[in-house]
């Protein structure tokens, strides 16, 4: 009985095993940036409805969340424009 091998050789490009990696990537910072929109826009209306109220503290705070849902939108924007 013969037992005859060979070897195949597969040619992978790097594009092709990274490809998963960069959709998640491009998964994750749409993910970042529709969260971050979600948060302004809720704040927004927070800061409305305190202002009308004249509470200050609720206004602090809303303002806060207005900063941190630019800064979500806008890292994956950032990010986008840098090509990551």
């Amino acid at each position: 009985m013969k037992l005859m091998m060979k070897a195949v050789t597969a040619a992978v490009g790097v594009d092709d095993v990274l490809k998963p990696l960069q959709n998640l990537k491009i998964l994750v910072i749409s993910v970042i940036g529709a969260v971050g929109l979600i948060v302004l826009a809720k704040n927004i209306m927070e800061f409305a409805s305190a202002f009308q109220a004249n509470d200050m503290p609720t206004m602090s705070s809303a303002l806060k969340g207005i900063v941190a849902g630019l800064l979500m939108a806008g890292i994956s924007a950032v990010l986008g424009f840098l090509g990551f």
